[in-house]
């Protein structure tokens, strides 16, 4: 049964996630018409409440991913957001004003930006995320201290072929790539901190193919 339907962008919506379970019922939508849509349900009133980030990317948003939750309320909302201006955004909530304003802007990409996800853990507090896009790059960026330090970004492949989606394992410690190849790549990170192409004889044998 249907609860409840948004109609406010006013091109395709390209992509829906939900919010960490410690923000309650919340969700984030990107959309071809260059906006980040924020839905979140009010427990004390029953109703769903809305707002938009709007003019994030030019020509169009193509993904939407949280940063990872915690218990500490106080911590601070992100979101990253991939569009076709060729870039990577980092979106920062300000609990008081309750807007959302640009924080970080990541390079490494010469085209359109398919997706970019953020790791839904981290280590000893540091942050990644993983993006891809139609120049077939597969572009890590980390950070060890989300306040104070900067991004740093590792090209961790330059595919023949574009490149469609990415994302972390719920562990953090996998990525699975797929792109214009028909194939699905999976990687692992080492005891190093070293990011390697499972092979494919290695991924038919564990069930992976």
């Amino acid at each position: 049964q249907k609860s409840y339907e948004w109609e406010a962008h006013e091109a395709s919506t390209t992509c829906v996630a939900f919010a960490p379970h410690q923000y309650g019922l919340m969700l984030a939508s990107s959309s071809a018409d260059g906006d980040i849509g924020i839905l979140r349900y009010d427990t004390v009133t029953g109703q769903w409440q809305s707002s938009k980030i709007q003019k994030c990317h030019e020509q169009g948003v193509n993904s939407v991913s949280w940063a990872p939750g915690t218990a500490d309320l106080s911590a601070k909302k992100r979101l990253v957001s991939a569009g076709n201006d060729n870039k990577v955004k980092i979106w920062l909530l300000n609990d008081t004003t309750n807007e959302w304003t640009c924080e970080k802007v990541l390079s490494g990409h010469t085209d359109y930006v398919r997706e970019a996800s953020w790791c839904p853990v981290t280590n000893k507090g540091q942050h990644s995320i993983v993006s891809c896009g139609i120049d077939g790059n597969l572009v890590l960026f980390r950070t060890a201290n989300i306040e104070t330090d900067e991004w740093k970004s590792k090209l961790l492949e330059k595919a023949p072929c574009p490149l469609y989606h990415a994302s972390f394992s719920p562990c953090g410690s996998f990525l699975s790539v797929s792109g214009d190849d028909n194939m699905i790549t999976i990687w692992r990170e080492n005891l190093q901190g070293q990011w390697i192409k499972v092979p494919r004889e290695n991924k038919e044998r564990e069930g992976m193919n």
